[in-house]
């Protein structure tokens, strides 16, 4: 954790709830200010500390908000294959679903009578954003009509990632940024050009007994399913790295970005009995992969200017390689006005 500024905006409950608000925001935006890992950190922080909740809603776009029939919850979050095996202790589950975590942002699909009605965006999980327009323009990895029996029911939603291929990351901008920002935009014109796909993990109505179910549901339906295996229950810890390597080459292969493994109970009856948080399913856990940190240092502070007027400062860093990944600047860094030319970044 970068101390050396983070702790002048974390030092009290207002202070602290104040930057994770920030940073939440700015993520959804497509421009993080801190890691995934630290974000977490903090999130826990706060709520060890202080007894706080997050709740945040940060989608300010153009198109008309949508209230969720069944509310899209998050993931609880680990760095710790053992927390995911105590998971599974506690579940007793017979069999589990083992799928890629997709880095993108949440869309639900809702389909009436066979024809897809609306899309929209996850939001605070209670009320999103209508994205229909630009999904059936640039997305053309989904049906828009439902085959067979599934079109004669009278609701079906399809939940997922959307994504575009990780080939379309500029510079310090990673592929969901970009992705982000085309989704955010007034004028969808071109989105198609972005080849955005969305990747299917679970369908909500009609619910199903089985995670086996559901995959095999959104196969037929011609949804693209997050690359994903069905595992036993109990397995050791070698196992479970071994599948997770697995799994990793087969989203490599597909170009699209990734940062961890999620594993849910397979019998939909056991998922509920594990019962509800206001923030995550407890019948689920999100393993996620630790970033590399490299040292580097600011070469300079520049400003860039928004199509929507925004002001945002940029802090240059110097190149270095993680992972076979340049990183050539700190794009949207908040607190920007705490750094210097010269000193040193992690």
């Amino acid at each position: 954790m970068r101390r050396s500024w983070i702790e002048e905006y974390t030092s009290t409950e207002d202070s602290l709830r104040a930057f994770l608000i920030m940073a939440n925001n700015c993520y959804r935006n497509g421009e993080p200010i801190i890691s995934d890992e630290e974000y977490d950190e903090l999130e826990a922080m706060y709520k060890d500390d202080f007894g706080g909740t997050m709740s945040i809603c940060d989608d300010h776009g153009y198109n008309a908000e949508v209230e969720h029939g069944v509310r899209m919850l998050s993931q609880q979050k680990t760095y710790s294959l053992a927390d995911v095996r105590k998971l599974m202790d506690d579940a007793r589950d017979a069999q589990y679903d083992m799928s890629i975590k997709m880095d993108g942002f949440a869309v639900s699909l809702r389909y009436e009578f066979g024809s897809l009605r609306m899309a929209s965006t996850r939001g605070d999980g209670s009320v999103g954003l209508d994205i229909t327009d630009a999904v059936v323009r640039g997305c053309h990895n989904i049906p828009i009509v439902l085959p067979g029996a599934w079109k004669d029911k009278a609701v079906v939603e399809v939940r997922g990632e959307m994504l575009i291929p990780k080939r379309f990351a500029q510079g310090n901008k990673s592929a969901r940024s970009i992705c982000v920002g085309a989704f955010k935009r007034k004028d969808v014109a071109g989105i198609e050009e972005y080849d955005p796909h969305f990747f299917g993990y679970d369908v909500v109505e009609p619910e199903g007994k089985t995670m086996q179910f559901r995959r095999e549901a959104m196969e037929y339906m011609g949804f693209q399913n997050t690359p994903f295996k069905a595992i036993s229950g109990a397995p050791t810890l070698d196992y479970m790295n071994e599948q997770i390597g697995k799994l990793i080459e087969k989203v490599e292969k597909l170009g699209f970005e990734y940062d961890g493994v999620v594993f849910r109970c397979n019998d939909q009856l056991i998922y509920r009995n594990m019962g509800y948080t206001e923030h995550h399913p407890k019948g689920a856990i999100a393993f996620k992969f630790k970033g590399e940190m490299v040292d580097t240092y600011v070469l300079d502070i520049t400003y860039t200017h928004g199509e929507t007027g925004k002001i945002t400062p940029v802090a240059e860093i110097s190149e270095h390689f993680a992972q076979q990944r340049e990183i050539a600047g700190l794009y949207c860094i908040a607190v920007t006005h705490k750094l210097a030319v010269a000193e040193t970044v992690r």
